[in-house]
């Protein structure tokens, strides 16, 4: 997407947000906040290629998504993003233009 390469984390927020979590779904998270900070969005829409992007199978795919997905919203074409990630790009993209 031609952004910056990092995106900043706030500690306290994750572990407020994902502290009931188990492993799997807050690993699953942050990759997911990391291939959409790179791709610009996530495929929640099709298990088999979310299941790739986690490297996983459909099935783990789905039942991680099953807990995660409350954290994303879904666009018109089927892909999914994290709203404050995208916030957070557009601050970056503020402070860069200034």
């Amino acid at each position: 997407m031609g952004s910056s390469p990092a995106f900043s984390f706030y500690a306290k927020d994750w572990l407020a947000a994902t502290l009931t979590w188990a492993l799997d779904a807050r690993g699953a998270y942050a990759t997911l906040l990391a291939y959409q900070w790179d791709a610009g969005s996530i495929p929640g829409d099709d298990t088999t290629a979310l299941a790739r992007v986690l490297g996983v199978s459909p099935l783990k795919a789905r039942a991680v998504w099953s807990v995660i997905s409350g954290k994303f919203d879904r666009r018109d074409d089927g892909t999914w993003i994290n709203v404050r990630l995208e916030e957070e790009r557009s601050k970056q993209l503020a402070r860069r233009a200034a």
